[in-house]
């Protein structure tokens, strides 16, 4: 621009002094060329600084992809210790129904009506265990407890029934008479007669 305006003085330098009229379209020529390297110089700063822009947006665009791609790939690993978690929670679900349902048919040992051979047994144990009527009312730290409980007892078979005798050869002992003395049993009467 600054060899335009150089022009046109050079130009006004030329004419002669009575053509005023060129004069003044030269000098209008001048502000004009003025204006145009003003304007040009405004859209040039304009122009760098839009591109100064692109580049940071552009630059930002390429965090944020990376970012992007960083979360897609932590996205499977996400989903992945989801799945685990589900399997673990399922797990712990099917053995607390396991531990439930042990505990609800061990508790009926305890709950046995008078005249059962056990009943003497379960009643002398009652009192260390959390016996409730509804098998659904109890807590997962009751049937815990009534378990820990019960290991001793089945580890001693506690609730084992008497063995009966079947050998003829040995029969029971007989229990005492009226008199104190046991009751001799025929086998022992007859073995004595002979």
């Amino acid at each position: 621009m600054a060899n335009l305006e150089t022009i046109l003085e050079k130009i006004k330098t030329h004419l002669p002094a009575d053509a005023g009229e060129a004069i003044a379209l030269v000098a209008e020529a001048t502000r004009e060329a003025k204006n145009l390297q003003a304007d040009l110089s405004s859209a040039n700063a304009e122009s760098k600084s839009r591109k100064e822009k692109l580049r940071d947006l552009a630059a930002e665009k390429e965090m944020l992809q990376e970012q992007i791609d960083k979360l897609s790939a932590g996205d499977g690993e996400l989903k992945r210790l989801r799945s685990i978690e589900q399997d673990h929670n399922k797990l712990i679900t099917e053995q607390k129904a396991q531990i439930r349902s042990q505990w609800i048919d061990t508790s009926k040992v305890l709950q046995c009506k008078k005249g059962d051979p056990l009943f003497d047994r379960a009643e002398k144990v009652k009192s260390l265990f959390v016996l409730k009527d509804n098998p659904d009312d109890y807590t997962d730290d009751e049937i815990t407890a009534n378990l820990e409980a019960w290991k001793p007892l089945a580890t001693a078979e506690y609730f084992k029934p008497e063995p009966k005798h079947t050998n003829p050869a040995y029969p029971p002992a007989s229990p005492p008479t009226d008199n104190g003395a046991p009751e001799v049993s025929p086998y022992v009467a007859k073995l004595k007669s002979t």
